[in-house]
């Protein structure tokens, strides 16, 4: 039983895509260098950049913000100990 992978932004079966690149070859390759050339113009680095100084930046406050909500949390859900009732034999001084 052959497997059909269904794209489902498209609607369309890879094994249809395939036979379309098949038939038209010249306007995948086309295709392909567009999207190629546009790639390159791109400013990848930079972008890459600063998406890593800014999680960079942003990492240590989430982190302790993160932490102050585990703390409170581990803080609330623990039971109170009980207090202790006083000693009956104790003797109380005035």
């Amino acid at each position: 039983m052959e497997r059909k992978i269904f794209c489902p932004k498209c609607g369309e079966t890879v094994e249809k895509t395939a036979k379309c690149i098949r038939e038209h070859p010249e306007k995948a390759a086309l295709f392909s260098l567009g999207i190629g050339f546009l790639l390159a113009q791109l400013p990848l680095r930079l972008v890459m950049a600063a998406l890593a100084s800014l999680v960079l930046t942003v990492i240590k406050p989430a982190a302790l913000i993160y932490g102050l909500f585990r703390l409170a949390e581990d803080v609330y859900n623990h039971p109170r100990p009980a207090a202790a009732a006083p000693d009956p034999d104790e003797q109380v001084s005035p």
